[in-house]
């Protein structure tokens, strides 16, 4: 369970999207189904408003079209934090590149922290001391994952 650190992006958060990362964006598609797509060209623009460009032809910009409703995910830089926010299409067709790429706005509406326990690195460092018993439950509940399930008996 996450929780809801505020409406704008922390400060820490704003120095990561400043290029060169990848976040995944989570969009609603015309059926319902949930469309995610790892974004590599993103920058947050203040801590308000983040900006991404995507091919043009992709099925996220035509859900975002339809329905602006977004979540974004960043993992990485000692970050497990979602962003919920609404979605616009600000330029079609960028200047920039010859390839047809969409400039998409978003407006920050939440952010929330989704570490788990506080554990919020994914870049590999160890984890402290204190926190050693969580690698045992991580451990078993991976095993049980894993585990044959038995057919239920009808």
């Amino acid at each position: 369970m996450g929780i809801i650190v505020g409406g704008e992006l922390p400060s820490k958060l704003i120095e990561y999207l400043r290029g060169h990362r990848v976040a995944y964006v989570a969009t609603v598609d015309a059926d319902g189904w949930p469309d995610t797509a790892p974004i590599s060209w993103i920058v947050a623009v203040s801590s308000r408003l983040i900006r991404m460009a995507i091919d043009s032809g992709v099925e996220t910009v035509a859900n975002i079209r339809e329905n602006g409703h977004v979540r974004i995910c960043v993992l990485g830089g000692n970050l497990t934090l979602s962003i919920k926010g609404e979605a616009r299409i600000v330029k079609p067709r960028m200047d920039s590149v010859t390839v047809p790429t969409t400039m998409i706005e978003v407006a920050v509406v939440e952010v929330k922290d989704d570490g788990f326990w506080g554990r919020n690195d994914v870049d590999g460092a160890a984890l402290p001391w204190s926190q050693r018993r969580q690698v045992a439950s991580d451990i078993a509940i991976l095993a049980e994952l894993r585990s044959e399930i038995p057919s239920p008996v009808l």
